[in-house]
Formats: C-alpha cells, sequence, structure tokens
C-alpha cells in the first residue's frame, strides 16, 4: 500500500531492523498500515519490535515514532494499545509474570487502562475465554502448572482485551493450540483488522492465510476510522 504525503504514517515501520536473538540474521524493512496483515519471518522479535529489548540495529517506529522519542507516560499509552501473542514455547518469564496467575496475568494490563474499569476488563476477559474454549474461563493457576494449551488460549485472550487495539503482534499463535478454536481467533482477527488495527503475523514458515480465513486485503470502506 502506497502512502501519499498526506495519508497518515504506517501504524508499525521496520527501517533495517536487526532482531538479537532471532534465527533470521538479516534485516527487515516493512511497513503495516491500518487494516493490513503482513507475515515477518522470524522467530520471536515482539519484545524488541515493543522496545522492551533493544535491536541490534535499524529502527522501529510506532505511529511515526520511535520508542526513545517517547517519555514514559506516552510509552504505557501506547503500549496498552499493543495486542501481543508470543512465541508459546519461549520463556515463561517473557510470557507470565510468574508469581500472578494465568487469570491474573491476562487482565493485568487492562487494569492500568484510566479509561476502563476492572469489572469491564473482566467480563470482557471472560467472554474471549470462552470463545477461544476456555469452558471454565481463564485458569485461576501459576503458569508453572498450567497446561500449554491453556496457556496459548489465555495468550489470545490478553491479545484482544485492549480496546481500541493499535496493532496485533502474532508470534506463531497457533504452534501447540487445539484446532477447534482456531476459527474463533481468526474470527477475531477479521474482527480488529475490521476496525482499522493492523495485524503482523510473525514465524518462520509464511501462513497460508487464505486456507485460514484471512483476508490478505479488506476492503477499505470496510477499516473505520479511529474514533
Amino acid at each position: 500500500m502506497d502512502a501519499s504525503p498526506a495519508d497518515p504514517p504506517p501504524v508499525l515501520r521496520l527501517d533495517a531492523a536487526r532482531f538479537a536473538g532471532v534465527r533470521n540474521e538479516g534485516t527487515f524493512d516493512l511497513e503495516l498500515f491500518r487494516g493490513e496483515i503482513r507475515h515477518l519471518g522470524a522467530n520471536s522479535p515482539s519484545l524488541q519490535i515493543l522496545g522492551v529489548l533493544p535491536l541490534l540495529s535499524g529502527s522501529i517506529l510506532v505511529n511515526g515514532r520511535s520508542w526513545e522519542t517517547r517519555d514514559v507516560a506516552d510509552r504505557e499509552a501506547q503500549l496498552r494499545r499493543i495486542g501481543t501473542v508470543h512465541h508459546p514455547r519461549g520463556a515463561s518469564s517473557s510470557i507470565w509474570i510468574s508469581n500472578l496467575d494465568i487469570d491474573e496475568n491476562a487482565r493485568l494490563a487492562g487494569h492500568f487502562d484510566p479509561e476502563r474499569g476492572s469489572a469491564a476488563v473482566a467480563e470482557r476477559a471472560e467472554a474471549l475465554a470462552h470463545r477461544f474454549g476456555l469452558a471454565e474461563g481463564l485458569p485461576t493457576t501459576r503458569p508453572a502448572v498450567t497446561a500449554l494449551r491453556e496457556q496459548i488460549l489465555a495468550q489470545w485472550v490478553r491479545a484482544f482485551l485492549p480496546e481500541p487495539l493499535d496493532l496485533l503482534l502474532l508470534e506463531s499463535p497457533l504452534l501447540g493450540a487445539p484446532v477447534e478454536s482456531i476459527p474463533a481467533l481468526v474470527a477475531e482477527i477479521e474482527h480488529v483488522r475490521g476496525t482499522g488495527c493492523p495485524v503482523l503475523w510473525i514465524s518462520e514458515d509464511e501462513p497460508d492465510f487464505a486456507k485460514l480465513g484471512i483476508r490478505a486485503h479488506l476492503d477499505e470502506t470496510a477499516v473505520r476510522e479511529p474514533a
């Protein structure tokens, strides 16, 4: 998608970004605009895309700004509007806070959103949990004793909790996931894309979006402008 000078900047822009600790040792250039879905052929760079860990080289812009130019309040506000599924086989410490139950982990960021109450966050989380196949709701157990299947679905819940979503990062989201839950994930992806949220699917192998039921392009009139 080409942007004219009057158009807003891409939601996410990678300029010669080189990530530490990923198997692909090259650099990445990418522009991701509202409502788009793109594939990034890497392993697990999301913490570097989020500015939590440093890049080896290059730059990352989110909504036209680098993480380094944001003050603490602006950085936290932007991070609250990004949903992330971390690689399910990554280090547990990069996915969950070990001394919180899974349900507490999943809802934690939402509780710091000044525009939403805890009750609204909890209601949304439970609705997503049931939609994705967690019949008993989010697990109330520590990460160390929670089954991987339940952790994966709980990550999906956490990723879609922000309202609105500016950006969705999905690291190998189907790895280890129950097949019967995939249509619900696809439906949520397409729903948030329709609101203008772009999606970056991160995995070593490119997924067959058409086979999954994910449209490569949305009708521009279907992508709602931000409020």
